[in-house]
């Protein structure tokens, strides 16, 4: 899909099948900031309309305990 046709509902779009292949949300997050920071270059280059970046930057990360994807369970000390 062409780079001007990538709004926020279809970053939500791209996220869902993350969340329900069972990613932890930390890791969800962290990809869904690689992609927002991919149009953030895109923007810089000139690539892209500023408009798609503020769009995308609209979408939240996922919450703690308020999704349905997996939470990291920590690592605790022996």
């Amino acid at each position: 899909m062409p780079a001007d046709e990538f709004w926020p509902l279809k970053l939500k779009a791209v996220r869902q099948p993350l969340v329900d292949d069972r990613l932890c949300r930390t890791e969800i997050n962290k990809r869904i900031g690689r992609i927002k920071r991919a149009f953030k270059w895109a923007v810089s280059e000139e690539l892209v309309q500023p408009s798609i970046h503020e769009g995308l930057e609209t979408v939240g990360g996922l919450k703690y305990s308020r999704t349905a994807a997996r939470e990291y369970e920590p690592i605790k000390p022996e």
